[in-house]
């Protein structure tokens, strides 16, 4: 009787031995490599974020300028030709440079 209730006291300390030793590898290092998951998946978060709101701009920018070209039919006849390179042989073509982009001798 007095081996049988010391094999049981003995399980039962070595259940809690085992229960404190893993309680502790979860309490301090599981939890480093949970905060280092959850920073990095912060950072994720913000890039995309960013990257979102980068192509949102984009996105706004052609639409105005598409809204432009629909309400302004001959502008939109002249930024096609320009990009196609197409002239009519009765125009004449000036190219403007900007004299930021010369340096002098």
């Amino acid at each position: 009787m007095y081996v049988k209730r010391l094999m049981i006291q003995t399980g039962f300390f070595l259940l809690t031995l085992f229960t404190l030793g893993f309680s502790y590898f979860v309490l301090f290092v599981e939890s480093d490599l949970l905060t280092l998951k959850a920073e990095q998946r912060r950072a994720e978060i913000a890039r995309v974020v960013r990257q979102s709101e980068h192509l949102e701009s984009e996105v706004y920018m052609i639409s105005r300028e598409i809204e432009q070209l629909k309400r302004d039919s001959e502008l939109s006849s002249l930024i096609a030709r320009t990009i196609l390179g197409v002239v009519l042989p009765s125009e004449t073509i000036y190219q403007l440079s900007s004299d930021q982009n010369r340096r002098s001798p």
